[in-house]
Formats: C-alpha cells, structure tokens, sequence
C-alpha cells in the first residue's frame, strides 16, 4: 500500500476507502446489527461489500481495508464481524 493518500473511515456510515492520486481504489463497508449469544445481545457488523478497482487488486488493497475497519470497530466496542458474499472470492 505504499504511495496510498491514506485510508479513510466513517464509523457513522461503517465504511473506509482508500485512495491513490486522490483516486478511489478500493472501499469497505460494515452494517451494524445485534446478534444474541448465549442469551446476551452483542454488538456486531456484516462486512459487505469489498471491492477493490481491478488495477489495485492483488496489492493488499483490501486486506488493509479490512484490517483499519476491523481495528476501529474493536476500539468502538464490536466484537462479532461476519462476511457476507460469494464464498469463492
């Protein structure tokens, strides 16, 4: 991710991006929901979707998209994160 203009994230909206010259190369989005385990409600998020511009893609592009939103949502209390999408990607 060398070179990146920085990753951007909105825990309001529950997304971050990340650009290069200014341009989009890839965005991440989370959905807050509530899941019970064990009779307790847990706060949680639904990763979807993950997309990456096909001239970024295979360059870390979204595994550091994942990594920033996961580590902001943990520092906001969530500790449940599901991936929602095609299993083969």
């Amino acid at each position: 991710m060398h070179g990146a203009d920085g990753l951007r994230s909105d825990l309001a909206a529950q997304r971050a991006d990340v650009r290069f010259d200014g341009a989009l190369a890839g965005l991440v989005a989370f959905s807050r929901m509530r899941v019970d385990v064990g009779g307790k409600s847990v706060a949680a998020v639904a990763l979807a979707p993950l997309a990456v511009v096909p001239e970024w893609r295979r360059q870390g592009v979204a595994e550091a998209l994942v990594a920033a939103g996961v580590e902001q949502l943990e520092a906001a209390g969530i500790v449940l994160c599901f991936a929602l999408g095609e299993p083969a990607f």
